[in-house]
């Protein structure tokens, strides 16, 4: 028997369920956690990394409970997020900040800016998702939380990012 947990995280919960190669699901656990929304900027919404840890260690131990089992019996976890959500980290891969959700449309000028250089560039994929490209999604997003790292002296622009990429151009350097 082969024991491995499943571990969801939505836009407000976390989900675990325990799974055996034999018998299928043995048992679940859902455990909340909140988004931080801000009355004076309807575009604002972000999770924290603890809340987040909170969550998943409640619903772990919740799903072990009801599955019976001894937790050390777990041989793997499976782990699933949100497909566009942004979790800014440094290089050790701690959090630099709060978690930016698909549905923080902070950089909604972003995203018009994506679509108008995928437009002038003939970018045939921006045609493909309806002509524009959402701040939903998580590249716009990606600018938004390093602008605010920028901002607050924790980090430089990650080594990952393609600075030569004539696409990304536009966004990199525009004016603060």
């Amino acid at each position: 028997m082969s024991v491995v947990a499943g571990i969801d995280f939505g836009t407000l919960s976390v989900r675990a369920s325990i799974f055996d190669s034999q018998r299928g699901r043995l048992g679940s656990g859902i455990a909340p956690y909140p988004p931080h929304r801000k009355r004076e900027d309807p575009d604002y919404a972000t999770q924290s990394h603890s809340d987040h840890m909170r969550a998943l260690l409640e619903a772990v131990m919740l799903a072990i409970a009801s599955a019976g089992i001894d937790g050390r019996t777990v041989a793997a976890i499976a782990p699933d997020t949100t497909g566009s959500s942004v979790v800014p980290v440094g290089e050790k891969l701690e959090p630099l900040d709060d978690y930016y959700l698909w549905c923080d449309h902070r950089a909604w000028r972003e995203a018009e800016l994506i679509t108008r250089t995928a437009e002038e560039m003939d970018v045939e994929a921006i045609r493909w998702c309806g002509g524009r490209y959402s701040s939903e999604w998580d590249s716009p997003n990606f600018f938004t939380g390093f602008e605010t790292i920028q901002k607050n002296g924790k980090s430089s622009l990650p080594r990952s990012v393609p600075r030569s990429s004539p696409f990304l151009q536009p966004v990199l350097s525009k004016p603060s």
